[in-house]
This record gives structure tokens, C-alpha cells and sequence, in this order.
């Protein structure tokens, strides 16, 4: 049988094909294969907008969970004002941004901890209740170049205290570049393992976006205007957005759900038959 004969311009088109196979089959970079890719995803980045935009973007990126785990333990923390278990790593930006640290009267570990000269009474708190300030730098007294001297003991505001709740709301305080707390939200990072996980960070920034834009819509009292509260309120009413409702509707249901939390709250309080499960 005779061999077939090609022109040049064929066996030129079969190198290159056969070429193109032998890259595409083998990878040419293993070690870059493997690197762990610290970039936010599309998904990421459709489920936070804002936090997206405002992230310096430079920064590797934290691991902050799943987002549902995550959510549930954070509304369960703060029905029981339990210890959330940040992973602050060696970040202290809490402590360096200027907070006053409410301490209540039944906080008696933490009041025998501080120094009561660093201390004053609580405008407007219920008796007994001291305010912990900071320093020309906006420093905790109580912080030191190791960390917190008094960890153990540390006021109840603090064990609550988890930055996370910022990246799930979308917002920033300050900006991420200039205030201590914004630089670390600004690399936390959500897993999306499940639909649903995306579907309920969607509701929390949808939720602390309403409660800022259509604040004039409730009646009565406003929704808070300080973006920590703000926070906080869009983490406990966030199942209102999960579903359509017209404006005026989902207000009600806000305030419906407020309620319904602090319900909750008040029963784990005085019967703690109340699970991190519930908080969902």
C-alpha cells in the first residue's frame, strides 16, 4: 500500500495539532496548580457588591466560613451573649479603634479585672453600669504590644465582638484602608457550599442596605443609624429577605422579627432551653 503523501503546508497543521494536544494534557506548572487561589470569585463578588468595591484587594484574604455555620453560631452568641470564638489571629483592631466598652453590674469577673479608675458610670445604662474608654490613640488601656492583659476576663462586649458580621452586611467602618477594623473586614472571606449559604448573605446585605435606605418608612423608631447596630439588626431580621414583599410589608415583617428575636432571647435567658439550632 502506498504511503500517502502530504504538502508541506498539512504536516505543518498536524505538528501544531499534535503540539497543542501535548500542552493541553499535561500540566506545565504543577507548583501554581496547587497554590491556594486567595481571589474572591464571582460569586463572592455578586453576593457582597459593596464589601467587594471597597476591599483593598491586595490583602490575602481570610477565612471566615461557612457562611449558614457561621450565621447561625453569630445569632446564637448574641441571644446568649456567648463567646463567638473570632479567629482574630494577631489582629487587635478592636481594641485600637476608639470603642467604649459597656461593662454590666453582673460582669463581676471583668469589674474586679479593671482598674476601677479606667472606668466611669454609664450615661443612661441601668444602674451599676461602667464604661471602659481608650486612650490619645484611640488604644484600650487594658492593651498591651502581647495582646489583651486581661483575656480571660475580657468585658462581655468583647467576647460578642466578631468583625465577620461587617463582611456579611457588606459594610466597612471607615474605609478599609485608614480604620483598624475596616483593614481586616476587608479580607474575610465566606464559603458558599450550598445555594442557600449565597441566598442568605444576599438576604443580610439586602437587609442592612433596606434598614439605611427606607429608614424613613418605619414608623416610630428608626433603625439605627451607627452601622454596628445597623449590622446587628440586619443579622436577626435577614429571613424577612429571603422572600419578595413590597416595601410596606416587610417593614412590618422587620419589626416582627425584631420582636420575635428578642423573644427568643428573653426565653433562652430565663429557661436556656433554647439550641445554636433554633438561630437560623
Amino acid at each position: 500500500m502506498p504511503v500517502p503523501k502530504f504538502s508541506s503546508r498539512v504536516l505543518e497543521l498536524l505538528r501544531l495539532g499534535f503540539s497543542w494536544f501535548i500542552l493541553c494534557s499535561f500540566p506545565q506548572n504543577q507548583a501554581k496548580t496547587d497554590a491556594p487561589d486567595d481571589s474572591p470569585s464571582r460569586a463572592d463578588r455578586r453576593a457582597v457588591p459593596y464589601l467587594w468595591r471597597m476591599t483593598d484587594h491586595s490583602t490575602p484574604m481570610t477565612d471566615a466560613g461557612v457562611f449558614t455555620s457561621w450565621l447561625r453560631r453569630m445569632l446564637y452568641s448574641l441571644a446568649t451573649d456567648s463567646d463567638t470564638h473570632t479567629p482574630c489571629g494577631d489582629c487587635t483592631g478592636c481594641c485600637r479603634s476608639s470603642n467604649f466598652i459597656h461593662i454590666h453590674p453582673d460582669e463581676k469577673a471583668a469589674l474586679r479585672a479593671i482598674p476601677k479608675t479606667l472606668t466611669f458610670p454609664a450615661p443612661g445604662a441601668p444602674k451599676g453600669t461602667r464604661l471602659l474608654g481608650y486612650d490619645a490613640e484611640g488604644r484600650c488601656p487594658l492593651l498591651s504590644d502581647l495582646g489583651c492583659t486581661i483575656y480571660d476576663a475580657r468585658p462581655r462586649t468583647c467576647r460578642i465582638y466578631d468583625c465577620r458580621a461587617f463582611a456579611a452586611a457588606g459594610l466597612i467602618p471607615g474605609t478599609a484602608t485608614d480604620h483598624p477594623v475596616g483593614r481586616k473586614v476587608g479580607t474575610w472571606r465566606f464559603s458558599y457550599p450550598t445555594s442557600h449559604d449565597k441566598k442568605c448573605h444576599q438576604a443580610v446585605v439586602a437587609a442592612a442596605r433596606f434598614l439605611e435606605e427606607k429608614a424613613d418608612l418605619f414608623p416610630g423608631r428608626k433603625p439605627p443609624a451607627d452601622p454596628a447596630q445597623r449590622t446587628i439588626l440586619a443579622l436577626k431580621v435577614h429571613r424577612v429577605f429571603l422572600e419578595r414583599q413590597s416595601d410596606p410589608d416587610r417593614v412590618a415583617s422587620i419589626v416582627e422579627a425584631s420582636s420575635r428575636f428578642e423573644a427568643k432571647r428573653e426565653a433562652l435567658i430565663l429557661r436556656k432551653e433554647i439550641s445554636p439550632r433554633r438561630f437560623r
